[in-house]
């Protein structure tokens, strides 16, 4: 906990003591941002696994205005408003979370299952295509993104797309178990 508030409030590094080795600006900075973000995940989590979207949605605006990441809080926030089934909010957050972050997979992901959810098919179809073109993906987000896009095919009858993604979602769930 000493080394934690040492590093959120020392640009200068610090020296930990039980590796005995000065950190500088550079990682300290890095360090910080892990920290900022293990703690911001942890409530956002907590807050979401009580089903408290309000206080979720509340907590993550406070943040956006002193957070550097602020792709993640928008994808949050559209996660939050996912949930809460209100996806013209839900579509607003993650178009920014995206515009602020273009390969950020599972805000690509987040706004392609917007889409779907509001079946704007052709537009979800468009986003997670996209999604599935970043380099060095989470294989969790991919498969994802197979699946929703297996489910628009089989809406829209078409057995051969559907198959195709059908195939590439249970490729990638063998790696992923």
């Amino acid at each position: 906990k000493n080394i934690r508030n040492s590093i959120l409030n020392n640009n200068l590094g610090f020296f930990c003591k039980d590796c005995r080795q000065w950190w500088g600006p550079e990682e300290a900075n890095l360090i910080k941002s892990q920290l900022e973000d293990h703690e911001l995940n942890k409530t956002f989590n907590d807050l979401i696994k009580m089903k408290k979207y309000e206080e979720a949605i509340s907590y993550l605006k406070k943040r956006i205005k002193d957070y550097s990441k602020t792709a993640l809080l928008y994808r949050n926030l559209g996660e939050c408003y996912i949930k809460k089934k209100d996806y013209k909010n839900a579509l607003f957050h993650l178009k920014k979370a995206v515009e602020s972050e273009p390969n950020m997979e599972w805000g690509n992901f987040s706004l392609g299952k917007t889409y779907f959810l509001m079946e704007r098919y052709d537009e979800a179809v468009k986003v997670l295509k996209k999604n599935l073109q970043v380099k060095d993906q989470n294989p969790l987000s991919y498969y994802h993104s197979w699946i929703l896009l297996a489910k628009i095919y089989k809406i829209n009858k078409n057995q051969g797309k559907y198959q195709n993604a059908y195939n590439n979602s249970t490729k990638i769930r063998k790696m992923v178990k």
